[in-house]
């Protein structure tokens, strides 16, 4: 009889590419198997990247994709007054959450905590706010939004920072 996966270990081990098409087949719960599938990264010794890390790492990896994007744009343009914003958002929108998210993948007891979605919550919403207030505060109209995503980074690296040392070793 075929090992079944186990998809509540979450474990590399459990994880076989050439069993799963025969636990899909298999499976009452095809939906579901799919879907786990489909939203969990494999990684070696630590198990599947998923939950609260790969949503830090995926939407880092978008904001990653738009400031470089920017940086094409501002490339061929040669017109470099949005420079601080696709600094932005590489470094907060990219560096900083793909830290995020490993240091989740990293400790699950912290990953598994309603903070680490508020802190997902306020992370993503501070880089959203900071990009577009920088483009208008460089483009001399408003400052205020980039004040309101300044604050949200401000209070989710407090937020990481309260939990780094929660969680502790």
């Amino acid at each position: 009889m075929p090992r079944r996966i186990d998809w509540s270990r979450g474990n590399a081990e459990s994880f076989r590419p050439h069993r799963l098409r025969h636990f899909v087949a298999c499976s009452s719960f095809r939906a579901s198997a799919r879907f786990r599938a489909a939203t969990t990264v494999q990684t070696r010794g630590r198990g599947s990247m998923r939950g609260v890390s790969l949503w830090f790492v995926a939407t880092g990896s978008v904001f990653v994709t738009l400031g470089m994007l920017g940086g094409i744009a501002m490339a061929v343009s040669s017109d470099h007054t949005l420079a601080p914003a696709h600094a932005h958002l590489n470094l907060v929108g990219w560096v900083t959450m793909a830290l995020f998210g490993i240091y989740y993948h990293l400790v699950p007891a912290a990953a598994d905590t309603r903070l680490a979605r508020v802190h997902y919550t306020i992370a993503t919403a501070g880089v959203l706010a900071m990009v577009p207030g920088i483009i208008l505060a460089a483009l001399e109209r408003d400052e205020l939004l980039v004040a309101v995503g300044s604050l949200l980074t401000l209070g989710s690296m407090l937020i990481f920072v309260f939990t780094v040392f929660r969680h502790r070793a």
